[in-house]
């Protein structure tokens, strides 16, 4: 929580651009890129002139990496270290002085309480202090370097110490105005633009760019984990404000029902011409909560802000790349559907090339039902419909943020405890994704009796979704239900109607029985992996990466189990079925003694 500051007050700067050397730029660029991805910091000196311009002509790392952004600059070893440079350079005769530091990060990481704190008491000490970022997003690739100071929003706000709603409202400050940003150049000495200016521009080949699908990969799922982490904080954080909120607002119904009650009261003396009672006493009787501190959800604000924008300007071609194999599954789903209903005309009837989409609401399905249609928008005669249906969500699988340990033990339990029942902390388990769409299919079984219903119907939707879709349409068994593999991704489930009114799958599913008792753990492996990957922040290249042995290990086990079970079913039928074969036989062959005996 951050404190009024006593006896300080805040100052304009007066130097508004900053020239660095070009030296300086190196030394930082080489410190900060060969560490990477450990985070470091250091100390910028120089010199304020008097047309209000620094200039930085010394950079001095802090000689252990930071354990988060900002952790060096307050430290006791951290300001140590910077007192024996500063007092190293005087005794050399330089004329330096310490102007601020600057700091590696990956996009908006660098946003933080200890950072920010830090940064607003030396700037209060020293008016032009500033931070210098270096954005690891690019490194490889180019230079992200930006000046930040503390705004004057902010500033008088930290100064004031109060950080609820109203203050911030009062100080006119949001997550955009949190810093100023302020011009850097760079200079370099005259012998050194000479020998640029006359060195040859080395052109390099980049015919190959378009069949590299993975430059950029470790950054952009860097990028991508953070801005989860980023939002889980804020929504953690916003969920004390909501809390205070609700507090609030029953609080405010009791005072209202209080000031009736008391202005009856009073009603009622008046006519009797006793004197009116105090109808602000509810001030004394009532106390209302407390709001909330702002501070930590403004920063986690401008952190998703920062974070956001670097995924969008410098990881989309990326985003692209990795979703390209995704869309042209989903092209060809297109066409695949163009070529089914190509087989109607007119002759089927009205409705025979209409079409329903139903479509879960996660943008991922939104997207491959889209590019579905765009194999089928151009066909002669065809009419589609989309609607988007919350209760064909995926599973939701909880928020996995738990030690490796534990997530292992979760997998683990689910293994033995088989994927249908088992209910992942915070989230679903299949029974519940069934009692969802117990309730969608009520509205489908209502829609199919309208005479204007489309002669197809396409659900777009996830894996584990439509394997319980189709095990409570066919009411299948549990055991059904686990021998079931993973559905692929943009595979069509084709559903047809027989002339009995019944549907029929016509699409044959993978199960566990397909493969080899070799084969099964590779293939757990496979799909464990995509899981993992999809569900959550850890992501799993290589099963190695993480002991997961155990895991795939008690899937394999539950699989052999409903083996076990399927087959002891099999047996159990087969003796009961020759069981009561062989009673009819020999009631048969009784009644007939019994006709012979008459």
């Amino acid at each position: 929580m951050v404190q009024k500051q006593q006896g300080k007050v805040y100052e304009a700067p007066t130097a508004t651009t900053i020239n660095i050397e070009g030296s300086v730029i190196l030394s930082i660029l080489r410190h900060t890129s060969e560490n990477f991805p450990s985070l470091f910091s250091g100390s910028l000196m120089g010199f304020e002139d008097d047309e209000g311009t620094i200039d930085i002509t010394h950079a001095y790392p802090f000689p252990y990496p930071d354990q988060y952004e900002g952790g060096s600059f307050r430290s006791k070893s951290g300001s140590k270290y910077q007192q024996e440079i500063l007092e190293a350079l005087k005794s050399l005769d330089e004329g330096v002085e310490f102007q601020g530091w600057f700091q590696s990060t990956v996009s908006g990481n660098f946003i933080t309480s200890s950072l920010v704190d830090a940064v607003a008491q030396q700037q209060l000490n020293n008016k032009n202090s500033f931070l210098l970022v270096h954005n690891m997003v690019s490194v490889g690739k180019g230079v992200d370097l930006k000046a930040l100071r503390l705004s004057e929003n902010f500033l008088s706000t930290y100064l004031d110490g109060k950080w609820k709603t109203k203050d911030l409202e009062n100080h006119k400050l949001s997550y955009l105005n949190i810093f100023d940003e302020t011009p850097i150049h760079i200079h370099n000495q005259n012998l050194v633009n000479l020998y640029l200016a006359s060195s040859k521009e080395t052109t390099l080949s980049n015919e190959f760019d378009t069949l590299n699908f993975s430059s950029n990969s470790n950054i952009t799922t860097q990028l991508l984990e953070n801005l989860y982490s980023q939002i889980d904080s804020f929504n953690f954080d916003q969920t004390n404000f909501n809390y205070y909120q609700r507090i609030l607002q029953k609080e405010h119904t009791k005072i209202l029902q209080w000031k009736q009650n008391r202005k009856n009261e009073n009603t009622e003396r008046a006519k009797i011409g006793e004197s009116e009672l105090n109808p602000d006493e509810w001030q004394s009787i009532f106390k209302l909560p407390t709001g909330p501190s702002r501070f930590n959800n403004t920063l986690y604000s401008r952190a998703i802000d920062e974070l956001a924008d670097d995924i969008l300007k410098k990881c989309d071609q990326e985003l692209i790349k990795s979703f390209a194999i995704e869309r042209n599954q989903a092209k060809r789903a297109g066409l695949v559907l163009r070529e089914f209903l190509e087989q109607f005309d007119e002759k089927d009837g009205a409705n025979a090339r209409n079409v329903l989409f139903y479509t879960s609401p996660y943008l991922r399905a939104r997207q491959t039902c889209k590019d579905i249609i765009d194999g089928i928008q151009d066909l002669e005669g065809v009419q589609y419909h989309v609607k988007e249906e919350a209760r064909m969500r995926e599973q939701d699988f909880g928020n996995f943020q738990s030690t490796p340990e534990e997530m292992e033990k979760i997998w683990a339990q689910r293994a033995h405890y088989g994927h249908f029942f088992f209910r992942i902390p915070h989230g679903e388990s299949a029974a519940d994704v069934y009692d969802r769409i117990a309730s969608f299919n009520e509205t489908l079984f209502r829609q199919f009796h309208q005479d204007k219903f489309p002669n197809v119907l396409v659900l777009v939707t996830h894996g584990i979704w439509a394997r319980v879709f189709l095990m409570k349409w066919f009411r299948w068994s549990y055991e059904d239900f686990e021998s079931l593999r993973n559905i692929p991704h943009c595979h069509f489930l084709i559903m047809k109607q027989q002339a009995s009114g019944r549907y029929s799958l016509k699409t044959p599913l993978r199960t566990w029985d397909d493969l080899r008792d070799s084969d099964v753990e590779e293939e757990i492996s496979k799909e464990f992996v995509q899981e993992v990957n999809f569900n959550s922040m850890n992501k799993l290249d290589n099963p190695d990466d993480m002991d997961i042995h155990s895991i795939i290990r008690a899937q394999v086990e539950a699989i052999e189990e409903n083996r076990q079970k399927d087959k002891q079913i099999r047996e159990d039928y087969k003796h009961t079925l020759a069981t009561k074969l062989s009673q009819e036989d020999q009631s048969t062959q009784n009644s007939t003694e019994d006709v012979s005996a008459l």
